[in-house]
């Protein structure tokens, strides 16, 4: 019997001729499909994905309408309940935007250059109460507000012009305040005060400003879920869970002191010195707030002490496998996304950056330089890492910071204590802001538990 050849087909008989060809047919057929399962398992999908994109709409119904959004995206298989819940979030953004836009009380760009601070503090210290523009757009604001000032307000529109940032950057008396008298002073090169660093807003929080109000955001705790069942048993019902995180005004303030004859005769004063100096102390505090904040009296809540953030233990000096590992446990809570990387204390930076990544030749330090960076940034394990003496114990931080969220109402009210330190011919400014901050979600962030600088 001749042997079939390689190609699965019969050898050729002895005299040449081709062997029958041998048809095999295969009688099986394969399973056959259940339609309706399929509908059924389909239907309980887009169940769920309406439940859900239903319940995100109602969650923030209180800030924002979202039915006509809500009916176009369930309307549109294609669109994810996450996908929604990024639209809810961005448009909770864009009222607040709104918001800020609407606590202006229509100043000009001439209007806003025209406005002084320091003439109106000038005006308290020698007079008792504001005169003047300054006076007139304080009680504009107030209106805005719903409430009088204790002193006088900084108007929102002045305030969202960026205009603190483009004053003269001043700061100083041969230590009471002499030096800044007048007398053919370099304003312009005039030495400033080190102060701590500030990261939180430069590593890309999310900021609310120029809020009247409570303020509340829906979180997401649970998703629905599809079931597979039998044609006849009745599908399982799932919801979805929110909780209302809800943002409440501290009052956060800060003063200084300084001679009623030195606001009277200082040229620095007119270039911006005191909203300068105490902006930033006020930017300095909540930075502060938002890193390590109780959540007691005052304080808002910061990120190091928020229930539900990541944590890691060094256990002795901070290595490159640990810090991988502030990543991996994040990562684990599907939150590696975002505007990550890490903070730390300059102790700590300069400990990274003498630990080598891993023992062989050749390797790389822990914390590397990003040359040319302004802030003074590095690199660790690729993403941006940032120090500031304003975290506790050396410890080290790092997450989306995108999910810290600063809130702050409209309002920032000055006032001047005459009264304290009136013997001494001494005015306490003291300038004050409702502000908070939330955590959007803390599996974004990983703390450490000890010091990275061992």
């Amino acid at each position: 019997m001749p042997e079939d050849n390689p190609n699965g087909l019969a050898a050729p008989s002895a005299s040449g001729a081709p062997a029958p060809v041998i048809e095999v047919i295969d009688n099986r057929q394969a399973p056959p499909v259940d339609e309706a399962q399929i509908r059924r398992e389909a239907g309980q999908a887009e169940a769920g994905r309406v439940s859900e994109i239903l319940a995100i709409a109602d969650g923030v119904r209180e800030q924002v309408d979202l039915s006509t959004e809500a009916r176009t995206a369930i309307a549109n298989p294609e669109q994810s309940a996450a996908a929604f819940q990024k639209i809810a979030f961005e448009r909770l953004k864009e009222t607040n935007s709104q918001r800020l836009e609407s606590t202006e009380i229509g100043m000009s760009d001439n209007e806003v250059k025209q406005y002084n601070i320091a003439r109106a503090i000038q005006s308290l210290a020698s007079g008792g109460k504001v005169e003047g523009f300054e006076r007139e757009v304080s009680d504009q604001m107030a209106k805005v507000v719903g409430r009088s000032a204790q002193g006088f307000y900084i108007p929102q529109d002045f305030l969202n012009r960026g205009a603190f940032n483009t004053r003269t950057q001043v700061a100083g008396t041969a230590n009471v305040g002499g030096n800044l008298v007048s007398t053919n002073l370099l304003v312009g090169n005039f030495i400033e005060l080190l102060r701590n660093r500030t990261v939180v807003r430069r590593l890309g929080a999310t900021v609310l400003s120029g809020l009247t109000g409570n303020v509340s955001i829906p979180r997401q705790l649970t998703a629905s879920t599809a079931n597979a069942r039998g044609e006849t048993e009745a599908a399982t019902k799932s919801s979805i869970t929110y909780e209302q995180v809800n943002a409440n005004p501290h009052s956060v303030s800060v003063y200084t002191e300084y001679s009623k004859r030195l606001i009277a005769q200082s040229a620095l004063a007119t270039a911006g010195f005191f909203e300068d100096d105490m902006t930033k102390q006020l930017a300095i505090k909540q930075d502060l707030f938002c890193l390590n904040g109780s959540g007691s009296g005052d304080e808002p809540l910061g990120i190091m002490n928020t229930t539900g953030v990541n944590s890691v233990t060094f256990g002795g000096a901070a290595t490159f496998g640990k810090m991988v590992d502030m990543e991996t446990a994040i990562d684990d809570d599907n939150a590696l996304m975002g505007a990550m990387a890490y903070v730390t204390t300059p102790t700590a930076k300069g400990k990274l950056k003498q630990k080598l990544v891993a023992s062989s030749a050749g390797s790389d330090f822990v914390w590397t330089t990003m040359r040319g960076d302004a802030n003074q940034d590095g690199e660790v394990n690729g993403y941006r890492a940032a120090c500031t003496k304003q975290v506790p114990g050396n410890k080290a931080i790092f997450g989306n910071w995108a999910d810290s969220v600063i809130l702050e109402w409209a309002g920032l009210d000055v006032t001047i204590d005459l009264v304290t330190k009136a013997e001494q011919n001494v005015a306490r400014i003291i300038m004050m802001q409702d502000q908070d901050h939330i955590v959007r979600r803390p599996q974004s962030f990983c703390v450490s538990s000890d010091t990275a600088a061992a």
